[in-house]
């Protein structure tokens, strides 16, 4: 008789379990996405939980929110490096909605201090408003409301500070949103600008009690104690400081709002052409005036 053939079994390939039917793992609003793994359908956050201390890269931190803790290497300021995640944990209701000195929302790069908010959070809106003073060539019955009677037409009236759409903002369509960005270190008047300018934002122009209130809150947020920040308000450089009447916004802030500190300005020690810097040394972000040449916290308008 012929030997008996013991019977062959047919291989079988392991498939993986469809990721859309695993319950991701959750640490409060912080998940684990099923759906990823990294080049190979094994290597999924479970994967990654397995080693994290290893594993947890750049992009695997980004998926995998409820394993990996954000980096240790993040920085909101360029030289400040005490300002990380474990930074924005202590004020994520404020620091979690700004943008850090790569332009970074800080949501994004510290989502576990943040809490993983299901949208990005925003900063406080700031008021756009017409202005109350304005007239077009001083003619009394050429006000904002008389411009937006035909604003197609009349925004576009008058020239330079005097021009319609810079002065009448909500009746020109000309309100946006306003963000600021810390630039990270102190910097005379001046230098301040041109950092400004190189980001494609400029000095911090104020409105109104609002705008003051919004760049007060964001400042003191981001800054040290003992430092105040520059505003884009100045006067010209040959003339006295103590002289309220002399200073100007940048030609692109069309602004007539001041909140200074009294008795400033007063140009102590008799300097010209000073700057305004916002005082941190309260909590209403009054004005002081100071010599351009002082080095302050440079914080932009974006």
């Amino acid at each position: 008789p012929e030997p008996t053939r013991a019977p062959t079994e047919t291989p079988t390939t392991a498939s993986p379990t469809d990721a859309s039917t695993k319950e991701p793992v959750c640490v409060g609003r912080c998940c684990d996405d099923v759906t990823w793994f990294k080049e190979k359908p094994h290597k999924t956050c479970a994967w990654v939980a397995q080693k994290s201390e290893k594993r947890c890269s750049k992009e695997a931190t980004k998926h995998c929110k409820a394993t990996c803790p954000d980096s240790t290497k993040y920085k909101f300021a360029r030289d400040k490096p005490e300002q990380n995640c474990d930074w924005v944990a202590e004020s994520p209701s404020t620091r979690c909605a700004m943008t850090d000195f790569k332009g970074r929302l800080v949501s994004d790069e510290c989502a576990v201090a943040c809490g993983c908010p299901a949208e990005p959070p925003t900063m406080p809106p700031t008021v756009c408003e017409d202005s109350v003073t304005w007239r077009l060539n001083d003619v009394e019955s050429r006000d904002c409301g008389w411009v937006a009677e035909r604003s197609e037409l009349r925004c576009e009236k008058g020239s330079g500070q005097g021009e319609a759409k810079k002065n009448c903002l909500d009746s020109c369509g000309e309100c946006e949103s306003v963000t600021y960005q810390d630039v990270g270190g102190n910097f005379k008047f001046d230098s301040c600008s041109d950092e400004c300018s190189a980001n494609d934002c400029k000095m911090p122009c104020v409105t109104s009690a609002e705008d003051n209130q919004a760049l007060f809150d964001f400042a003191s947020a981001v800054i040290d104690d003992g430092e105040d920040v520059w505003l884009g308000y100045q006067a010209p450089a040959d003339v006295d400081s103590a002289d309220p009447s002399k200073y100007s916004w940048a030609p692109d802030c069309p602004s007539t709002y001041t909140n200074w500190r009294a008795p400033n300005p007063d140009g102590d020690g008799g300097f010209k052409g000073g700057g305004a810097e916002m005082k941190m040394d309260s909590d209403v972000g009054d004005w002081n005036d100071n010599q351009k040449g002082t080095k302050n916290r440079c914080v932009c308008q974006c």
